[in-house]
Protein backbone atom coordinates (compact mmCIF):
# COMPACT_ATOMS: atom_id res chain seq x y z
CA UNK A 1 0.00 0.00 0.00
CA UNK A 2 2.50 2.54 -0.92
CA UNK A 3 1.26 6.55 -0.61
CA UNK A 4 1.38 8.35 -3.86
CA UNK A 5 3.03 11.96 -3.92
CA UNK A 6 1.08 14.85 -2.98
CA UNK A 7 2.25 17.69 -5.18
CA UNK A 8 0.81 20.85 -5.89
CA UNK A 9 2.13 22.42 -9.63
CA UNK A 10 4.29 25.63 -9.62
CA UNK A 11 2.44 28.36 -11.18
CA UNK A 12 4.43 27.96 -14.44
CA UNK A 13 3.40 23.80 -14.22
CA UNK A 14 0.07 25.14 -14.26
CA UNK A 15 -0.50 27.83 -16.63
CA UNK A 16 1.08 25.02 -19.52
CA UNK A 17 -1.51 22.78 -18.17
CA UNK A 18 -4.38 25.19 -18.35
CA UNK A 19 -3.50 25.94 -22.38
CA UNK A 20 -2.91 22.09 -22.80
CA UNK A 21 -6.25 21.40 -21.92
CA UNK A 22 -7.83 23.89 -23.46
CA UNK A 23 -6.16 23.41 -26.67
CA UNK A 24 -7.26 19.50 -26.02
CA UNK A 25 -11.06 20.88 -26.38
CA UNK A 26 -10.57 22.98 -29.47
CA UNK A 27 -9.12 19.64 -31.36
CA UNK A 28 -12.07 17.78 -29.83
CA UNK A 29 -14.29 19.76 -31.15
CA UNK A 30 -12.58 20.74 -34.67
CA UNK A 31 -12.32 24.14 -34.08
CA UNK A 32 -15.76 25.25 -32.83
CA UNK A 33 -15.41 26.15 -29.58
CA UNK A 34 -17.24 28.42 -27.89
CA UNK A 35 -17.04 30.40 -24.65
CA UNK A 36 -17.93 28.29 -22.72
CA UNK A 37 -16.02 25.45 -23.93
CA UNK A 38 -13.32 27.26 -23.24
CA UNK A 39 -14.24 27.93 -19.90
CA UNK A 40 -15.28 24.59 -19.03
CA UNK A 41 -11.41 23.51 -20.01
CA UNK A 42 -10.06 26.32 -17.69
CA UNK A 43 -12.28 25.26 -15.13
CA UNK A 44 -11.24 21.93 -14.90
CA UNK A 45 -7.40 22.77 -15.93
CA UNK A 46 -7.62 24.75 -12.63
CA UNK A 47 -9.64 21.90 -10.71
CA UNK A 48 -6.42 19.29 -11.57
CA UNK A 49 -3.98 22.11 -10.52
CA UNK A 50 -5.46 22.90 -7.64
CA UNK A 51 -6.29 19.23 -6.19
CA UNK A 52 -3.11 16.62 -4.95
CA UNK A 53 -2.43 14.46 -7.74
CA UNK A 54 -2.91 11.43 -5.16
CA UNK A 55 -4.14 11.28 -1.44
CA UNK A 56 -6.03 9.77 0.91
CA UNK A 57 -9.66 11.20 0.72
CA UNK A 58 -12.56 10.33 3.29
CA UNK A 59 -15.39 8.39 1.97
CA UNK A 60 -18.40 10.33 3.53
CA UNK A 61 -21.16 7.62 3.08
CA UNK A 62 -18.45 5.42 4.56
CA UNK A 63 -17.39 7.29 7.68
CA UNK A 64 -18.85 8.27 10.89
CA UNK A 65 -18.27 9.77 14.21
CA UNK A 66 -20.28 9.62 17.53
CA UNK A 67 -20.24 11.10 20.97
CA UNK A 68 -22.37 9.97 23.90
CA UNK A 69 -23.89 11.89 26.48
CA UNK A 70 -25.07 10.92 30.17
CA UNK A 71 -27.80 12.61 32.02
CA UNK A 72 -29.35 11.80 35.05
CA UNK A 73 -26.39 9.99 36.21
CA UNK A 74 -27.23 6.95 34.37
CA UNK A 75 -28.99 7.36 31.41
CA UNK A 76 -26.68 7.51 28.19
CA UNK A 77 -27.79 8.71 24.51
CA UNK A 78 -25.58 8.47 21.10
CA UNK A 79 -25.82 11.26 19.33
CA UNK A 80 -23.96 11.72 15.62
CA UNK A 81 -22.84 13.94 12.80
CA UNK A 82 -24.22 13.38 9.03
CA UNK A 83 -22.06 15.19 7.16
CA UNK A 84 -17.66 14.23 7.50
CA UNK A 85 -14.98 14.74 4.93
CA UNK A 86 -11.10 15.06 5.30
CA UNK A 87 -7.72 14.30 4.10
CA UNK A 88 -4.75 12.78 4.97
CA UNK A 89 -1.64 13.93 3.21
CA UNK A 90 1.23 11.68 2.19
CA UNK A 91 3.27 12.72 5.60
CA UNK A 92 0.59 11.67 7.69
CA UNK A 93 -1.26 15.07 8.50
CA UNK A 94 -4.55 14.22 8.65
CA UNK A 95 -7.63 17.12 8.79
CA UNK A 96 -11.21 15.97 9.13
CA UNK A 97 -14.00 18.51 8.89
CA UNK A 98 -17.45 17.67 10.33
CA UNK A 99 -20.59 20.15 9.53
CA UNK A 100 -21.73 21.46 13.17
CA UNK A 101 -25.34 21.85 11.91
CA UNK A 102 -25.19 18.05 10.82
CA UNK A 103 -25.52 16.78 14.46
CA UNK A 104 -28.15 14.05 15.01
CA UNK A 105 -29.48 12.84 18.01
CA UNK A 106 -32.94 10.62 17.05
CA UNK A 107 -35.65 13.98 18.44
CA UNK A 108 -35.61 17.03 16.80
CA UNK A 109 -36.15 19.18 19.64
CA UNK A 110 -32.87 18.09 21.38
CA UNK A 111 -30.48 18.07 18.15
CA UNK A 112 -31.61 21.49 17.22
CA UNK A 113 -30.46 22.74 20.54
CA UNK A 114 -27.12 20.88 20.38
CA UNK A 115 -26.70 22.70 16.92
CA UNK A 116 -27.86 26.30 18.28
CA UNK A 117 -26.52 26.08 21.65
CA UNK A 118 -23.78 23.60 22.10
CA UNK A 119 -22.14 23.71 18.89
CA UNK A 120 -22.97 27.46 17.76
CA UNK A 121 -23.31 26.37 14.49
CA UNK A 122 -24.74 29.44 13.45
CA UNK A 123 -21.20 31.18 14.17
CA UNK A 124 -18.56 27.96 14.36
CA UNK A 125 -19.58 26.05 11.29
CA UNK A 126 -16.98 23.13 12.01
CA UNK A 127 -16.09 21.16 14.06
CA UNK A 128 -12.25 20.28 13.02
CA UNK A 129 -9.66 17.25 13.72
CA UNK A 130 -6.29 17.77 13.38
CA UNK A 131 -3.82 15.14 13.68
CA UNK A 132 -1.20 13.11 12.48
CA UNK A 133 -1.22 9.85 11.03
CA UNK A 134 1.80 8.12 9.18
CA UNK A 135 0.14 6.07 6.89
CA UNK A 136 3.51 4.80 5.25
CA UNK A 137 4.38 2.38 8.67
CA UNK A 138 1.25 0.63 6.84
CA UNK A 139 2.47 0.18 3.54
CA UNK A 140 3.12 -3.81 3.60
CA UNK A 141 -0.29 -4.71 5.35
CA UNK A 142 -1.83 -7.49 3.18
CA UNK A 143 -5.42 -6.78 2.61
CA UNK A 144 -7.27 -7.65 6.17
CA UNK A 145 -4.63 -7.26 7.86
CA UNK A 146 -4.28 -4.56 10.62
CA UNK A 147 -2.16 -2.18 12.21
CA UNK A 148 -1.88 0.04 15.15
CA UNK A 149 -0.09 3.52 15.48
CA UNK A 150 -0.10 6.27 18.44
CA UNK A 151 -1.48 9.61 16.92
CA UNK A 152 -1.58 12.94 18.35
CA UNK A 153 -3.50 15.90 17.31
CA UNK A 154 -6.30 18.49 18.52
CA UNK A 155 -9.68 18.98 17.74
CA UNK A 156 -11.49 22.53 17.32
CA UNK A 157 -15.03 22.98 18.82
CA UNK A 158 -16.59 26.53 18.72
CA UNK A 159 -13.17 27.78 18.48
CA UNK A 160 -11.55 26.16 21.26
CA UNK A 161 -8.86 23.82 20.77
CA UNK A 162 -8.21 21.02 22.92
CA UNK A 163 -5.43 18.34 22.55
CA UNK A 164 -5.98 14.74 21.91
CA UNK A 165 -3.93 11.72 22.00
CA UNK A 166 -5.09 7.64 21.11
CA UNK A 167 -4.36 5.03 19.51
CA UNK A 168 -5.32 4.52 16.31
CA UNK A 169 -5.91 0.95 14.50
CA UNK A 170 -5.28 1.48 10.97
CA UNK A 171 -7.11 -1.41 8.60
CA UNK A 172 -6.26 -2.15 5.03
CA UNK A 173 -9.73 -3.17 3.37
CA UNK A 174 -8.42 -2.60 -0.14
CA UNK A 175 -5.41 -2.32 -2.46
CA UNK A 176 -6.86 1.62 -2.33
CA UNK A 177 -8.42 1.77 0.79
CA UNK A 178 -8.16 1.81 4.78
CA UNK A 179 -9.61 2.07 7.55
CA UNK A 180 -8.85 4.45 10.83
CA UNK A 181 -10.75 3.69 13.70
CA UNK A 182 -9.57 4.41 17.44
CA UNK A 183 -8.35 1.78 19.86
CA UNK A 184 -10.45 2.80 22.43
CA UNK A 185 -12.89 5.94 22.65
CA UNK A 186 -11.78 9.53 22.99
CA UNK A 187 -13.09 11.01 26.19
CA UNK A 188 -13.94 14.47 25.24
CA UNK A 189 -14.24 17.20 28.61
CA UNK A 190 -16.68 20.08 28.36
CA UNK A 191 -15.11 21.81 30.99
CA UNK A 192 -11.53 22.12 29.18
CA UNK A 193 -13.17 23.99 26.31
CA UNK A 194 -15.35 26.17 27.26
CA UNK A 195 -19.14 24.52 26.32
CA UNK A 196 -19.85 23.94 30.43
CA UNK A 197 -22.15 27.11 30.18
CA UNK A 198 -23.75 25.70 26.69
CA UNK A 199 -24.26 21.95 28.81
CA UNK A 200 -25.76 23.84 31.53
CA UNK A 201 -28.13 26.01 29.54
CA UNK A 202 -29.55 22.54 27.75
CA UNK A 203 -30.01 20.81 31.04
CA UNK A 204 -32.22 23.71 32.31
CA UNK A 205 -34.28 23.69 28.96
CA UNK A 206 -34.70 19.97 29.64
CA UNK A 207 -35.05 20.42 32.89
CA UNK A 208 -32.67 17.73 34.01
CA UNK A 209 -31.03 17.18 37.34
CA UNK A 210 -27.19 16.47 35.50
CA UNK A 211 -25.51 15.90 32.13
CA UNK A 212 -22.12 14.88 32.44
CA UNK A 213 -19.27 16.87 30.76
CA UNK A 214 -17.34 14.60 29.41
CA UNK A 215 -18.32 12.27 26.74
CA UNK A 216 -16.99 9.89 24.80
CA UNK A 217 -16.13 10.26 21.28
CA UNK A 218 -15.46 7.39 18.74
CA UNK A 219 -14.97 7.61 14.37
CA UNK A 220 -14.62 5.33 11.77
CA UNK A 221 -12.91 6.84 8.74
CA UNK A 222 -12.89 5.07 5.86
CA UNK A 223 -10.23 6.39 3.52
CA UNK A 224 -9.82 6.06 -0.56
CA UNK A 225 -6.87 7.19 -2.53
Amino acid sequence: MGIGKVAFLTDPDADVIKQRVITMFQHKNSGKVGLRSVAGAAALACALVASPAFGWQVVPDESNLAFISVKKGHVAEVHSFDTIAGEISEDGAARITIDASSVRSGVDIRQERMRDILFQAATFTEVVIEADIDLSEFEDLAVGESATSFTSGDVSIVGESLPIDFDAIVTRTGENRVVVVPAEPIIVDASEIGLVGAIEELRELAQLESISYAAPVTFRLTLDR
